[in-house]
């Protein structure tokens, strides 16, 4: 009976659950993953930091799906950029999008880097 009840469960909480919820129970198994570090390192930067959830992410390399060098200044010192479209609460209670990115190297998140990419100063 067990085996039947828990299935049932965890598909319940992923079709209804709120999606910073989710987010949360997605960031347990995930926590050493370059997206996951990646937010992390920038989560503490949102207004609502618990309610910060990642919405979608992707690997921007120097050379896009078209084979074409990028022209990005960020190319000149990575190979590639994780960019993350996260979403969390405002000042005002509703939530908005934000775009982060973290540098990778070797294609790993690099908490050095991170910290370079956000100030180069």
């Amino acid at each position: 009976m067990v085996y039947f009840i828990v299935p049932i469960a965890a598909i319940l909480f992923m079709l209804f659950a709120p999606p910073n919820i989710k987010d949360h129970v997605i960031g347990v198994v995930s926590f050493a993953s370059s997206e996951r570090q990646c937010f992390n390192f920038h989560k503490e930067d949102f207004n609502d930091p618990y309610s910060a959830y990642i919405e979608s992410s992707y690997v921007w390399s120097r050379k896009d799906e078209n084979g074409s060098v990028g022209r990005d200044s960020v190319f000149g010192e990575y190979d590639a950029v994780l960019r993350i479209k996260a979403r969390a609460k405002n000042k005002m209670g509703g939530y908005v999008s934000e775009n982060i990115e973290c540098p990778l190297i070797k294609g790993k998140f690099n908490k050095a880097a991170a910290v370079f990419h956000m100030h180069p100063d």
